[in-house]
């Protein structure tokens, strides 16, 4: 289980530096929106995300 949570803990981690990097990079607001979505995945995976980028 330690194990989960530390890959979780990484993918935050990883997640909201993408974030905070693209903040300064992002041509538009689509990068940011797609990576705050990934990071709401990790956060709460149970709960329903990304309904206006689903095909």
């Amino acid at each position: 289980m330690s194990t989960d949570a530390s890959a979780a803990d990484q993918a935050r981690d990883a997640l909201l530096s993408a974030i905070a990097t693209q903040v300064a990079l992002a041509p538009n607001a689509t990068t940011l929106l797609r990576l705050a979505e990934a990071y709401a995945w990790v956060i709460e995976p149970g709960q329903a995300h990304g309904t206006s980028e689903r095909a």
